[in-house]
């Protein structure tokens, strides 16, 4: 190794020529026979009896030479290629002159990632982040660093290296003189590569029982869609093609289609689970995994009609092809799109785990999957937390799992001191008081809330029914339609003033939202509650709580940063936070009170009540531009609309039941009437809530004269901003023709002003006109 640092052409040398073209393996034939024919043996000789667990290839390009000749130790069960998995590796600094021992990332799934439909991050960062975690699981061995290497960044893929080391020693020529050291150090570096994957695969641990697992492709992800939003999966080949006696079907099971067939037909049972995605450009992506709900068979049946024609018949899709279908519960992995899915290395014997068009067997196993998917989601920012991603496939896979671990590999601590006494206090405190929402049989009061009958009968009755079967609700419309006015009243309604409301903000983490520590006056730490654990006790002794949550703005927060453990919690699971309380137990979020082991009520246990619920509103034209909702968050939520009347509802008599609901009076008839035509010109351009109206007749109704300009440039011209330029330039001469021959309520000049001044408008001529 010292002879290859020592010889081995630097990137700074001239003739190496563009993309190192210049210089070809064949031009060194000395290096070609350290690197082609000496290394590997000399690495299996220093690993001894251990060495054929490992895959040994060391190189330095093909055809032209490589900036970074390396030599990798690779563990056949993990990967087979420095591309993808984890493995151990020596890298050349030619520059340098230098030498790095690393534990090391493959970038190829990484870089992959990266590039799918919603995943931020870049392929250098998820590795980077990669290494974080893995760093928090793994004891480096004496003599290594926990850092990244520092390959010098002219050479070609030192950025991938550097930023998928996870430890690190480094060598000069010097110190690689002493034979036993260096031999010594590999094999420390490889025993803590075993350990390190041996932990790393220890959970999560399933017991999946008696279902079958199957992978289906969506078409290379074009079907993809349309499978999440009908809840099914589905093959394209004719019911024709299975043969007539298909007991035992032939053929190689990726390849026979009449095995395919019979797969899906006949094999898949209600309660299997599936596991959908695609190899894309030699990389395998998931886009996600579910559980069968309705067989094959059972299916028509499910959907309320004969066959699976007439399923087919029903898809929403002019281009979708398939006529065979299974129900499926899925949990998506990223965006549902067909460019959606994150990759993940997880061998099987064949390497591949997808193939284009087939119905077979999934074979790695489910849990090291889910657990590899589940971080690889994490360092994407598709979600926020390794332990609620794995508990939200366990949910819906209806799978067991049985391991006693976090997902670093770390053992759970046990509530020393805490002896179960028997007595569910939790239980007790609980039939002491009756359900809000079961005991409320009047209807919700909306004061200063204006809506049609039909509307209101409409909207209460979906917020009540939604209450009643155990959601949590999103109220989503425009602007000033009424939203935050309304999750007060419904909060008021079920429990007073027991409530609580906030703002979303971007800046939100877990740590406003579920809590963590703060320095006293002592300059200890002490654990402090955030806004939603704050809601389910009242005071330091443990006291349970029901004061429920209102979010103003809900898209405004990073959602899987901002709510964390409140993701498993909301569906019942009982979550220990890596805090302690002031007792020094685990802080344990409780999702449901009547089926855990905690039960006693103590200062680090907080119960969220069956009658708990959380409301929250979003502003429907914030949805594409700031944060986006993961499927696995929305599942959790009924989403109700809050509309505007339509354009045959706003006329006089609704401005004026308006004006009495706001003001306590009506207003002229001319205002009520100009108003009216107002609001409809409006909403063709860019559609406004009643609160924004009531803020125009605020500012006019007053007034010695009926103008409205003031009011549109304080109220409504705002509410343009995102809009198309044209949108812009032309509301001044929209809104303006109200204006009638005698009167001008509207002074499209101010108007043009304002346009040019806040969106940067340009008009035909210097006057704005």
């Amino acid at each position: 190794m010292r002879r290859i640092l020592e010889s081995y052409p630097g990137s700074e040398q001239d003739d190496r020529g563009p993309e190192n073209r210049g210089y070809r393996t064949s031009d060194f034939p000395d290096i070609q026979d350290l690197i082609g024919n000496r290394t590997e043996p000399a690495v299996e000789a220093a690993l001894g009896n251990q060495s054929g667990n490992y895959n040994i290839n060391p190189t330095f390009g093909q055809g032209a030479i490589s900036d970074i000749p390396y030599i990798p130790i690779e563990r056949t069960d993990e990967t087979t290629t420095t591309q993808s998995g984890i493995y151990v590796v020596y890298l050349f600094d030619p520059d340098k002159k230098r030498l790095y021992l690393t534990l090391n990332q493959g970038s190829a799934e990484a870089m992959r990632t990266s590039s799918r439909s919603g995943v931020g991050p870049t392929a250098a960062t998820i590795l980077e982040r990669h290494a974080e975690r893995y760093r928090e699981i793994i004891d480096v061995p004496n003599g290594f660093t926990a850092k990244q290497a520092e390959l010098s960044s002219e050479l070609n893929r030192s950025e991938v290296y550097n930023s998928g080391t996870v430890f690190v020693k480094e060598y000069s020529p010097d110190d690689l003189s002493s034979t036993g050291a260096v031999v010594g150090d590999l094999v420390t570096a490889v025993e803590t590569y075993d350990h390190f994957l041996d932990t790393l695969y220890a959970t999560p641990e399933f017991d999946i029982g008696s279902k079958g697992v199957w992978t289906i492709s969506p078409e290379g992800g074009e079907y993809w869609p349309t499978w999440v939003e009908n809840e099914f999966a589905s093959i394209g080949w004719s019911v024709d093609d299975i043969p007539e006696s298909p007991d035992s079907p032939t053929g190689d099971r990726t390849q026979d289609s009449e095995r395919q067939i019979y797969n899906f037909q006949h094999e898949i049972e209600t309660g299997d689970i599936i596991v959908a995605g695609s190899r894309v450009n030699s990389i395998d992506v998931p886009y996600g995994i579910g559980r069968v709900t309705a067989s094959f068979d059972e299916f028509p049946d499910v959907k309320g009609v004969e066959t699976h024609d007439d399923i087919a018949a029903n898809v929403d899709s002019r281009e979708f092809e398939h006529s065979q279908f299974i129900g499926v519960d899925w949990v998506t992995v990223g965006t549902v799109d067909p460019d959606g899915g994150v990759s993940v290395n997880c061998l099987k014997p064949d390497k591949e785990l997808f193939h284009q068009w087939t119905v077979h067997e999934f074979e790695p196993s489910l849990d090291h999957f889910i657990g590899a998917l589940s971080r690889r989601m994490e360092v994407a920012d598709i979600a926020y937390d390794v332990e609620d991603t794995i508990n939200d496939f366990v949910e819906t896979l209806e799978v067991e799992r049985v391991d006693d671990k976090y997902g670093n590999g770390k053992e759970i601590p046990e509530e020393d001191g805490v002896e179960d006494d028997g007595v569910d206090i939790f239980d007790e405190w609980q039939a002491e008081r009756s359900s809000v929402i079961e005991t409320s049989d009047d209807d919700i009061e909306l004061p200063e809330l204006v809506f049609t009958q039909d509307q209101k009968t409409r909207l209460l009755n979906r917020i009540q029914s939604a209450l009643e079967n155990g959601k949590h609700v999103i109220l989503t419309g425009p602007p000033g339609t009424g939203k935050t006015k309304l999750a007060r009243e419904v909060a008021r309604h079920y429990v007073d003033e027991n409530h609580e409301m906030v703002t979303a903000s971007a800046d939100w983490s877990t740590f406003d939202t579920i809590g963590g520590y703060r320095p006293e006056t002592d300059r200890s730490l002490e654990f402090h509650p955030g806004v939603f654990l704050d809601r389910f006790m009242t005071d330091e002794e443990g006291t349970p709580a029901n004061e429920w949550l209102i979010i103003d703005e809900l898209n405004r927060a990073d959602i899987d940063k901002a709510f964390g453990a409140l993701f498993s919690a909301l569906t019942g699971e009982t979550i220990r936070l890596p805090f302690d309380g002031k007792n020094e137990r685990p802080v344990t979020l409780v999702g449901d009170p009547t089926d855990t082991e905690v039960s006693s009520l103590d200062s680090n246990h907080y119960f969220i009540p069956p009658d708990w619920r959380l409301l929250a509103t979003m502003n429907t034209y914030d949805k594409t531009s700031l944060y986006q909702m993961s499927y696995a968050f929305m599942r959790r939520f009924a989403f109700i609309p809050v509309s505007v009347p339509t354009a045959e509802d706003i006329e006089e008599d609704l401005i004026q039941e308006y004006a009495k609901a706001w003001f306590g009076t009506t207003v002229p008839e001319e205002t009520a009437n100009i108003t009216a035509e107002l609001w409809r010109t409006i909403n063709e351009v860019r559609t406004i809530g009643p609160a924004i109206v009531r803020d125009i007749l605020a500012e006019v109704r007053g007034g010695d004269s009926t103008d409205y300009t003031d009011a549109l440039i304080m109220f409504v011209m705002p509410q343009l901003e995102g809009l198309p330029k044209t949108k812009q330039r032309d509301f001044p001469e929209k809104v303006g023709s109200v204006n009638e021959d005698d009167i001008d309520v509207v002074d499209t000049g101010q108007l043009k002003q304002f346009a040019r001044d806040y969106f940067e408008v340009e008009f035909s001529d210097e006057n704005g006109s």
